[in-house]
């Protein structure tokens, strides 16, 4: 009878080891999501930056908005992220987004170019987007959007947007 009563004094002891266990694993484990997830959209974040960066130094150079589609979706591929997720504006101060005249002609010397990146980001973790954890969710449903802005150093010969 003796052991008895100790096998089952044991298996309730388990029992509520298992159930503090689980108490404290759950939160610990939406910790961990949360924190890969804060994680992954400075890693978006970083990205979408650099790829403004990179878009306006071709603006800058090359004095024409042409390419910078290209050269902002290389970056935002290069980077890991979903070019199709991405919307890319450009433009020279005085120029509008399709700079083919200047103040002083064909010199673009000293006019600022602007370029605009916008990214709609892709959570990791769809749960952390539930009514439970409030505004979490709302903040990770949105768009990333960086600017960067240059002077042009270049002189533009011509062509077109």
């Amino acid at each position: 009878m003796r052991r008895i009563l100790k096998r089952i004094q044991r298996d309730e002891q388990g029992q509520s080891i298992m159930i503090e266990f689980l108490i404290v694993l759950i939160p610990l484990l939406i910790i961990m999501a949360g924190t890969f997830e804060f994680g992954w959209w400075i890693t978006n974040r970083n990205v979408v930056e650099n790829a403004a960066q990179a878009a306006v130094e071709q603006v800058a150079i090359s004095g024409t908005t042409s390419n910078v589609v290209q050269t902002a979706n290389a970056q935002i591929r290069a980077g890991g992220l979903n070019p199709s997720l991405a919307t890319v504006t450009a433009s020279i101060q005085g120029g509008g987004s399709c700079a083919l005249t200047s103040p002083s002609g064909n010199n673009y010397q000293g006019l600022i170019a602007t370029v605009v990146v916008s990214y709609k980001y892709q959570q990791l973790f769809s749960f952390l987007s539930t009514p439970m954890f409030g505004d979490i969710g709302d903040a990770l449903n949105h768009t990333i959007t960086a600017t960067a802005k240059m002077p042009v150093s270049t002189e533009y010969a011509g062509g077109s947007c």
